[in-house]
């Protein structure tokens, strides 16, 4: 449940302003309601004749009181929305990466909400960031492949990052991961590992950031026996038209050759 879309819906119909029915409707469906069943008898509304949106124009008042009442006490960070279950609307106080060298032990930075950081280690100059667990578990044997297979300029003192999937471009790590000269950003060869990397392009705009995959990618691929389903690889094509230029060709050979590829395979 997502209480602040939630809240707006039922703020634009207390002001009589068109919403989306249907997403008005899923919403209330969603929500762990104690005294009110909802119906959907309990919402009428009329269609705007010049769009697809409703003029809500019967609400229960017994339905509306209860879902006020939750939304009041959603809480304003996630310690007090706790008090309702509810702590997942709203962003954690902080946030960390992992970081070690090839063969050290992984240690932790931590960063608040400012995006002021602490790392236990000193930083190198560049930084591998890596979204996979077995990569970053392998680190040594990742920095051996990265040198045979790419330009990635890695020695004993380069420092290899990890971040859990979409986790990476969250705001809070933008001053940690600006710190650096030069990101590489390893990551999947698919739409995931491209759309993380889109995301991280957009966030850290000043930057210098390579996306990286190994020389001979191509040929990789070629030796992937499943093809991606159809709507996968319409998705990939919706990517392309929104992808910053430097990720357009790896989203074109995906799309062309119909395959893609996992980071472990690298190891």
């Amino acid at each position: 449940m997502k209480i602040k879309k939630l809240s707006n819906l039922i703020r634009k119909v207390q002001l009589h302003e068109n919403v989306n029915l249907d997403d008005l409707r899923a919403e209330i469906s969603k929500l762990p309601l104690k005294n009110h069943h909802f119906e959907l008898t309990d919402i009428r509304a009329i269609k705007n004749e010049r769009g697809s949106l409703y003029q809500v124009t019967y609400f229960n008042p017994d339905l509306l009181n209860e879902i006020l009442m939750l939304i009041s006490s959603a809480g304003i960070d996630r310690k007090s929305a706790a008090n309702q279950n509810m702590s997942h609307n709203h962003k954690v106080d902080g946030s960390f990466l992992l970081i070690r060298h090839a063969k050290s032990h992984p240690q932790v930075v931590t960063i608040d909400v400012t995006g002021e950081f602490f790392s236990p280690v000193k930083q190198s100059q560049i930084a591998v960031v890596v979204e996979n667990r077995q990569i970053f578990l392998f680190a040594n044997r990742f920095k051996e492949f990265l040198i045979k297979h790419t330009d990635v300029p890695v020695d004993e003192t380069t420092d290899f990052i990890f971040g859990a999937g979409n986790e990476l471009p969250n705001s809070y790590h933008a001053k940690f991961l600006q710190s650096y000269d030069h990101l590489y950003l390893c990551l999947d060869m698919d739409l995931g590992g491209l759309m993380i990397a889109n995301n991280l392009i957009s966030t850290l705009k000043q930057s210098n950031i390579t996306f990286v995959q190994p020389h001979d990618i191509k040929s990789r691929l070629e030796a992937v026996r499943i093809r991606r389903e159809h709507d996968y690889l319409l998705g990939v094509s919706n990517f392309i038209s929104i992808a910053h230029p430097v990720l357009k060709p790896y989203a074109q050979l995906i799309r062309s050759m119909g395959c893609t590829l996992e980071q472990e395979s690298f190891l």
